[in-house]
């Protein structure tokens, strides 16, 4: 865990691709659309799309979701940085449709974010993450980023006629 995650501040960035099944992946989009926008479309001036609740952490299809977002860095645990396993803090679901975006903005004071592509189309809005030099990344399905909490990143405005559902969240150490 701790040399991944060394690694993962030292570069900025993790990018993961899960083999997660075609079941699973309908089941939590299935999750996500019949989830209340509690915090979308401008209620978080931030999000300009769907944003369900912070707590969909506690529903049974993202219980099961929680050890493949956090495998890749409790795995090898070599205690480097010593605060031992990491948990997810919370987690929430985001529908993105043509002409949505998300504004910049952190997770701070979470220790590490995560983004899981659950849907998205080949022209779907790539994330941006405000380094030096900033940098986009493509979305795909199974595909799980995970980056320092402390890093601004925004997402692009859909141009596409087709949904981009994702999973964000926050970890932090136990």
């Amino acid at each position: 865990m701790i040399k991944k995650l060394y690694a993962l501040t030292k570069i900025e960035m993790g990018i993961f691709d899960l083999n997660l099944s075609n079941d699973f992946l309908d089941e939590l989009e299935s999750q996500i659309k019949n989830s209340q926008n509690t915090h979308g479309n401008g209620k978080i001036p931030f999000i300009q799309s769907f944003m369900t609740d912070y707590n969909i952490v506690n529903n049974p299809s993202f219980c099961k979701l929680k050890n493949h977002i956090l495998n890749p860095i409790n795995s090898n645990n070599e205690n480097i940085l010593d605060f031992g396993e990491v948990k997810i803090r919370d987690m929430w679901g985001i529908i993105m449709n043509k002409g949505e975006y998300i504004k910049p903005h952190s997770h701070l004071p979470s220790f590490l974010s995560f983004i899981l592509y659950i849907k998205c189309s080949q022209n779907s809005s790539k994330v941006i993450f405000e380094t030096m030099p900033k940098f986009k990344v493509k979305p795909k399905v199974g595909r799980l980023l995970i980056f320092p909490s402390y890093i601004k990143h925004s997402v692009e405005k859909s141009k596409s006629n087709s949904e981009r559902i994702s999973i964000a969240g926050n970890i932090i150490g136990e």
